[in-house]
């Protein structure tokens, strides 16, 4: 069994029969890896995401500027080791302009 400690929070992989590897992931460090792994992509690095974790279960909640990015971060998190599941709370940000200011650009100030 190998053990290590990130953020105070416990990792542990074990070998239960020949051939097969089971990794389990305490609830903080696998936020930690999330969080990681999200700051790292610079397409949503500065998107406002909280992370939550709890037995490998992943809930986002936050805001992204396009449903691709939303759908990045659904993909990235999903991708990693010690995630059983991810919870999607992300919504997309609308802008909404009136018509006048769609079409004129004269509220913009230099």
């Amino acid at each position: 069994m190998f053990w290590a400690a990130r953020k105070g929070a416990v990792c542990a992989v074990g070998f239960p029969r020949k051939g097969m590897v089971t990794l389990k992931i305490g609830s903080e460090a696998l936020a930690a890896l999330v969080r990681d792994r999200l700051l790292a992509d610079y397409r949503v690095a500065s998107q406002p995401i909280d992370v939550r974790c709890s037995d490998g279960c992943v809930s986002l909640v936050g805001f992204v500027d396009t449903p691709e990015q939303k759908e990045l971060v659904v993909r990235l998190v999903s991708g990693l080791i010690g995630v059983r599941s991810v919870t999607d709370g992300i919504e997309v940000r609308t802008i909404s302009l009136s018509r006048t200011q769609a079409t004129d650009d004269t509220w913009i100030r230099t």
